[in-house]
């Protein structure tokens, strides 16, 4: 069923004044000093915000535009959740993957298990938590690198008790198929990470 709008008409936006906003389904158009008005969109989708402007109505940028905006991000949304392996529901989170690679290792008779399960728990998976494997991609593994030694550890001793997890974000990186992530972009992530 088509939204209908109240506030967000067109008579509505050209009585509006320099500075003033109005927002409606996630559809915000404000007024600027220059007379010239700006669409911005801020929905929630799949657990994200996004926020981004449109364009001007100068440029010749309407409501319907935004609308579109909104409903495709929604579309790519979706084909992205439903784009799933046959037999499994949900996307595979990092959590899921950590422990099933634990399970892994230990039938395959894997070594230094009790540090791997402990930088796993203390480090990997509180930092990704649940986010799906095909959202983790070269800009997170970096990002994890970068965060514990803003905490104040030493470099050299973080580097020792990384190197067991970073071997697992290579894995990750380089099996996860993430579109948003090329295979570049995945070659350079596990060059970095090794």
């Amino acid at each position: 069923m088509a939204k209908t709008y109240i506030k967000l008409t067109r008579p509505a936006l050209r009585k509006l004044v320099a500075g003033e906003k109005v927002s409606e389904h996630g559809i915000t158009f404000e007024r600027q000093a220059n007379g010239d008005g700006v669409f911005t969109v801020n929905v929630m989708v799949d657990g994200q915000r996004i926020h981004r402007v449109i364009g001007r109505e100068s440029d010749g940028t309407t409501r319907t535009q935004a609308e579109e905006f909104i409903e495709k991000a929604r579309q790519d949304a979706k084909t992205g959740r439903l784009n799933l392996p046959t037999g499994r529901k949900i996307a595979l989170g990092f959590s899921d993957a950590a422990d099933k690679y634990q399970v892994k290792l230990a039938q395959e008779g894997g070594k230094d298990l009790k540090m791997k399960r402990y930088r796993l728990e203390m480090h990997l998976k509180p930092f990704f938590g649940d986010t799906p494997l095909s959202k983790i991609c070269t800009f997170d593994v970096e990002r994890y690198k970068k965060q514990p030694c803003l905490s104040g550890c030493f470099p050299d001793l973080f580097g020792r008790a990384r190197m067991s997890p970073n071997t697992r974000i290579k894995l990750v990186v380089g099996r996860s198929g993430n579109p948003s992530c090329d295979a570049k972009q995945r070659a350079e992530s596990v060059e970095r990470v090794e």
